[in-house]
């Protein structure tokens, strides 16, 4: 818990230069960056998870399904857990079909850290529920301008809380151009039920 709140001081002392940042989650509105929109989600997530463990897996739902909305954000190098080392945000959105132990979902309004939208969007595929995790694929194109970068990330996830009610994890890879020159991606995302 100390290093999450660390994060979050860090990360308000990083936003405290913007002119209105509120969450999104809250029901407010915003005149903020939709980059800073989406640090300020990720941070709220985040710290609602601190005192949510992995779920056990004798917790987990069996049957139904569930939808988790949040955030990931993304670097181009190994992040420390610090959102101020996130170059690029993304809205994410997961279903867990907990009757066939499939998990799907896409990754989509892109925004970069200088406040420039992203055009493109990652779905995931061969996503599977394991436990109280799940993995997955998470490949698509996102166009930094005239540059359509393929993306292909492994994702993997824990179910969190006393029945699964969030999830969080890691969704690392690569980036590739039509050169076929390939940069490491490393991302952290958050989400609830």
């Amino acid at each position: 818990m100390k290093h999450q709140l660390a994060v979050l001081a860090v990360a308000t002392m990083a936003l405290s230069g913007c002119d209105s940042v509120t969450s999104v989650f809250d029901g407010s509105s915003t005149a903020a960056p939709a980059f800073d929109d989406q640090i300020v989600d990720f941070l709220d997530l985040s710290f609602d998870q601190t005192t949510m463990g992995q779920t056990s897996v004798n917790q987990m739902p069996t049957l139904g399904s569930a939808t988790y909305d949040g955030v990931a954000g993304f670097a181009e190098f190994p992040t420390t857990g610090n959102v101020a080392d996130y170059q690029i945000m993304a809205d994410l959105s997961l279903v867990a079909d907990f009757d066939t132990g499939a998990m799907t979902g896409e990754l989509t309004n892109f925004n970069q850290r200088d406040d420039q939208q992203l055009e493109g969007s990652l779905r995931l595929s061969n996503g599977r529920i394991s436990g109280s995790g799940f993995t997955a694929d998470a490949i698509g194109t996102v166009d930094y301008g005239t540059d359509p970068l393929v993306w292909d990330l492994e994702v993997q996830g824990d179910f969190r809380g006393s029945s699964g009610q969030s999830v969080s994890g890691t969704a690392n890879g690569t980036l590739s151009d039509e050169s076929a020159v390939t940069t490491p991606m490393f991302g952290d995302f958050v989400a609830t039920n």
